[in-house]
């Protein structure tokens, strides 16, 4: 039975690594991939400042569990890269600036 787990777990792990994933989502915090069209799961891209940090997000369901080496960490981070800086450029900052700009005028400070 090992020997197949480990094998289903290779499986994935080759197609998260090779970027053979459809995006479901992406937020400030976590990435939400399918893999298949089927099995879903949840990158952490919290700390992206430390490529070594993105992984599969514990917190969440992810199909099955896969840990991932810090070398194979910093792949996908290199893979996955702009798409994190589109979210942040195009969703996270115009939020935050609105959000800012919100509170500048709620307190009166030019």
């Amino acid at each position: 039975m090992k020997a197949k787990i480990d094998e289903v777990i290779n499986y994935f792990k080759t197609k998260i690594l090779s970027k053979e994933f459809e995006i479901s989502k992406i937020s400030q915090h976590t990435m939400e991939i399918t893999i298949d069209g089927i099995y879903n799961f949840t990158i952490w891209i919290g700390n992206i400042t430390y490529p070594e940090t993105v992984k599969l997000y514990e917190s969440n369901f992810n199909f099955i569990h896969i840990n991932l080496t810090a070398t194979q960490s910093k792949k996908l981070f290199r893979l996955i890269r702009k798409d994190v800086e589109d979210y942040r450029n195009n969703v996270t900052i115009p939020q935050k600036m609105a959000e800012f700009n919100r509170l500048k005028k709620e307190l009166n400070i030019n």
